[in-house]
């Protein structure tokens, strides 16, 4: 009877001790498993994204420009402050080719890509604010009269100067770019982009390689409309089928 009831003693003991070490199911229900590791949000960005510089390069690409007359290329020959003239398109030549710089809110600056490496650019500029002034190049410093904006015009775009609100233009009968009252229905004052930079020239030859430019096509009769340049040449054409060219 006595060895009995020491068991019925022990067994007492040993459950009071289970139920002190496992909780009932309200308390396990009450915390979930993994509540004790909450998952933190991810810590907030503390570098802002950075704008692009105000005088990065628009494509970092230059480009001879002319106007839609087809009297030539703007030139800036020479180093220094030089006028800017207009010449026969030599596209192997740096002088006719400019780099279009943004500064911002539309403006940009029209640098000529004949600068030696480590110098200041130099700028398409007119001083004044009068018409018929000439433009030059000279350093690049920021200042407004440098600075010219783009404007739609048919087949080609104006060049506006900030400061003189006046539009650069290259007649036939003048040998230079100077800045008259803005008009688009002038041609001479509507220039557009030619090739980028300077064509190689082909192995073993010193001719220029030819590059063409499509322009849409029209595929029930003639063929797409191009432009050709090679060497100091720039024409116009049209491709049309084989069978109607024989």
């Amino acid at each position: 009877m006595k060895r009995r009831s020491t068991r019925v003693s022990l067994a007492l003991v040993f459950g009071l001790l289970l139920c002190m070490l496992v909780p009932g199911p309200s308390a396990m229900a009450a915390k979930p498993v993994g509540a004790t590791t909450p998952v933190t949000a991810p810590a907030a960005r503390t570098m802002a994204l950075k704008a692009p510089a105000a005088n990065a390069a628009d494509d970092n690409l230059a480009y001879p420009l002319a106007t839609r007359v087809g009297s030539g290329c703007a030139v800036a020959q020479g180093s220094g402050n030089v006028w800017v003239n207009k010449a026969q398109c030599y596209l192997q030549f740096a002088d006719q080719h400019w780099r279009f710089v943004d500064v911002g809110e539309g403006w940009f600056e029209i640098q000529n890509a004949n600068t030696p490496a480590g110098a200041t650019p130099r700028c398409l500029v007119v001083q004044g604010k009068a018409g018929e002034s000439r433009a030059l190049v000279f350093p690049c410093a920021g200042f407004a009269d440098q600075h010219w904006k783009k404007t739609w015009a048919p087949n080609g775009f104006q060049l506006r100067n900030r400061y003189s609100d006046l539009c650069l233009v290259m007649r036939v009968n003048n040998a230079d770019a100077r800045q008259v009252k803005c008009d688009n229905s002038f041609a001479d004052q509507v220039w557009f982009h030619g090739m980028p930079n300077a064509p190689t020239k082909s192995p073993n030859s010193n001719l220029i390689q030819p590059v063409y430019f499509l322009h849409g096509y029209d595929s029930s009769t003639d063929g797409p409309d191009g432009e050709q340049y090679w060497g100091n040449t720039m024409a116009q054409f049209r491709q049309v089928p084989v069978a109607r060219a024989t």
